[in-house]
């Protein structure tokens, strides 16, 4: 099918009623090519609805081979047109090989109350290429759809696509948009291996209040993220964030695979910076190979008020010394050194003393001080030491001047 293709399923009204579906059984292969252009007559398959029905399903099979290029959508969308709450419709694919390519996208959408619906694919051989999407979006309450890859051999997602001096990055995301409240979906991809290269992207995100959803990649063979984007600007990678402005936590990032490369600049990133929590990042792989690459963990640093305790203006006289009363507890983990030899104890970073006991039997003439909560205005203690107890705990304090 070239040039100017559209098939559309609505629902409108305030009504309960269901769209229909979008059915294309083909038993050889199924070719949709658009325009090349974002004007009204691209080509595109659409199911909406914006009232309380339920959206219609969107189904595309094939024996051999799907393509969609030259900005070819398929969409699925429910929308608050008339506040309507009903769940957008599934988008499925299933094919010998499906090839997204040229800007073309294949998403589903909620800008109402009602969930978006999921994408799935199953295929044997799956490309996203030159600025080609597969999507699940919410810019509303409703939560956004889940996208799920089934591809036995392989997936690939490469490139950017340029339009006049507009860059889009090959992308495989779940995300919760801009003033959205829903959570994004969760993202998984079972395949043999896993590239992706020259700047394009898989990513589930939160730019809103709602939490992004978990990315979950398995992959019996490799995952690969090599290089960036020929001008630069994007870099490969697989990435699990929270963007600025947004109040949701992050989803987690889980990899499993034989063996991780990363290479020229490609990236694995889970990162908060937003007011919301970042995910956890998994790694679970035989091998992994870094010339180039990142794996990287970061979290944005919130500013905090300035109506904060001016420690220029406090002195230092507070100490320790030998008392019966219960203390508190400062823990300090990990020492960043490594131990002199196998099986010996790890170098302190710290200076250390030792503190012994009060004797129990009051022949003891050591003078006690008086003990009291400390307060705002008090002077704050300054540690010189860490301490050993007679117990064996550790307390970072300092000694006392007479």
């Amino acid at each position: 099918m070239t040039g100017s293709i559209e098939v559309t399923t609505i629902n409108t009204s305030n009504k309960v009623e269901n769209a229909g579906d979008v059915i294309i059984d083909s038993g050889k292969d199924i070719m949709l090519i658009g325009t090349n252009s974002f004007t009204d007559d691209q080509g595109l398959i659409f199911a909406n609805t914006s009232g309380s029905g339920q959206g219609g399903q969107i189904k595309l099979v094939a024996n051999q081979e799907i393509l969609l290029s030259d900005r070819f959508l398929v969409t699925s969308d429910t929308t608050s047109d008339t506040k309507g709450s009903g769940n957008g419709g599934e988008i499925t694919i299933e094919a010998e090989s499906v090839t997204v390519r040229d800007g073309a996208v294949v998403g589903t959408l909620t800008s109402g109350e009602g969930d978006a619906g999921s994408v799935s694919i199953k295929t044997q051989k799956l490309l996203v290429e030159d600025g080609a999407q597969i999507t699940a979006n919410t810019l509303g309450k409703g939560n956004a759809g889940n996208v799920t890859i089934n591809s036995s051999e392989s997936v690939k997602v490469i490139g950017i696509g340029v339009s006049g001096e507009d860059r889009f990055v090959s992308l495989i995301s779940t995300r919760a948009n801009s003033d959205s409240t829903g959570k994004g979906g969760d993202l998984t991809i079972n395949t043999q291996s896993l590239l992706v290269e020259d700047g394009a992207q898989v990513s589930a995100s939160t730019f809103g209040k709602g939490d992004a959803g978990s990315l979950t990649i398995n992959a019996k063979e490799s995952v690969r993220l090599i290089g960036k984007s020929a001008d630069g600007n994007f870099a490969s990678g697989i990435f699990a964030q929270t963007n600025p402005d947004s109040t949701g936590d992050g989803g987690d990032l889980e990899i499993t695979t034989p063996l991780l490369l990363l290479l020229d600049g490609g990236q694995v990133s889970v990162s908060s910076f937003g007011e919301g929590d970042g995910g956890s990042l998994t790694i679970s792989a035989k091998e992994l190979v870094l010339d180039g690459g990142q794996v990287s963990f970061n979290t944005f640093l919130t500013f905090l008020p300035d109506n904060q305790i001016d420690t220029t203006t406090l002195l230092s006289s507070s100490c320790i010394f030998r008392s019966r009363e219960q203390p508190g507890s400062f823990i300090i983990t990990g020492s960043g050194g490594l131990p002199t030899a196998p099986g010996s104890g790890k170098i302190s970073r710290f200076a250390t003393g030792t503190v012994r006991t009060i004797p129990t039997d009051g022949s003891s003439s050591l003078s006690t001080q008086p003990d009291r909560p400390w307060q705002i205005g008090d002077p704050i203690i300054e540690p010189q030491k860490v301490y050993r107890l007679a117990d064996g705990r550790l307390v970072l304090s300092r000694e006392c001047v007479e």
